[in-house]
């Protein structure tokens, strides 16, 4: 398993290159002054700070991903997901809470349940945009909105489906296919159950904090983009494939600064405690 993160280790390096390259070769940090860029390193602060909380209260009931230990997890999972395209870091995240927990599955339902909430208050948000301000909506958006229906279609059909399932695999055992299947489909139930608890304690605090980050992170936009709301569809794209955007690039390098700089307290913290 550590090859796995050196590999992510590798090519987070390789595309943090990228952005900095983008700062420095497109001349960004010729086109703001030195309060804009105290302005976007506080918007990363705020946003990652909400966003860390989130996560936090998604696994409070984890007690071994629990306090210093999923702080630090964040910070590592951020800052390749950041930099990695399409996100993708997501599949690590997931990987490195399922490892702390001891159950890759929990690790993943955790991840999905974080990127249904974040997706939920970005969609609710710009749709509440498009209809005062008529912003432009892109593809990026559909795909969002599709994300969100799908998931939550699945959800309100699951427990019909697994009483159906349940039923056929249970009177049909006869090989090692079945079983499979039915061991399968028991870890699917019981992620499904540990959402449904979710959903019942943690919904609207979760959806709160994370329409407060996205609040924070394209009011932040707005400001340096001289409040033109075109620029808001472009923002997002540009998260999604990890290109093309002056603020976007700001952004990340000061969000991996921040990891960096709380990762090595933590550190220190760790060492003086020994």
């Amino acid at each position: 398993m550590v090859i796995i993160d050196i590999l992510v280790i590798v090519l987070t390096a390789i595309l943090f290159g990228k952005y900095i390259f983008e700062v420095f070769m497109e001349s960004y940090l010729s086109m703001y002054s030195i309060q804009m860029y105290f302005f976007t390193f506080t918007i990363a602060l705020v946003v990652n700070t909400l966003k860390a909380i989130r996560l936090y209260l998604i696994c409070f009931e984890q007690n071994s991903i629990r306090g210093k230990r999923l702080l630090k997890e964040y910070c590592i999972t951020s800052a390749v997901n950041n930099v990695i395209p399409f996100k993708l870091g997501e599949l690590y995240r997931g990987y490195r809470l399922g490892k702390l927990s001891a159950n890759y599955f929990d690790g993943y339902i955790i991840v999905l349940y974080d990127r249904f909430i974040d997706t939920l208050a970005l969609v609710s948000l710009t749709a509440g945009l498009y209809f005062i301000w008529n912003i432009t909506l892109n593809h990026i958006w559909v795909i969002f909105l599709f994300f969100l229906i799908l998931l939550i279609f699945l959800w309100l059909i699951f427990a019909q489906l697994y009483k159906v399932w349940n039923h056929m695999l249970v009177f049909n055992r006869n090989s090692s296919l079945t079983l499979n299947l039915l061991m399968w489909l028991s870890y699917i139930n019981r992620g499904v159950m540990q959402i449904n608890k979710i959903i019942k304690g943690k919904f609207l605090i979760t959806l709160i904090l994370s329409l407060l980050a996205w609040c924070c992170e394209i009011g932040g936009l707005l400001v340096i983009n001289d409040f033109d709301l075109d620029s808001i569809g472009n923002y997002i794209e540009s998260l999604f494939h990890g290109t093309g955007n002056h603020f976007n690039a700001l952004y990340v390098i000061f969000s991996l600064c921040i990891y960096m700089i709380t990762y090595i307290f933590l550190l220190n913290k760790r060492r003086a405690g020994k």
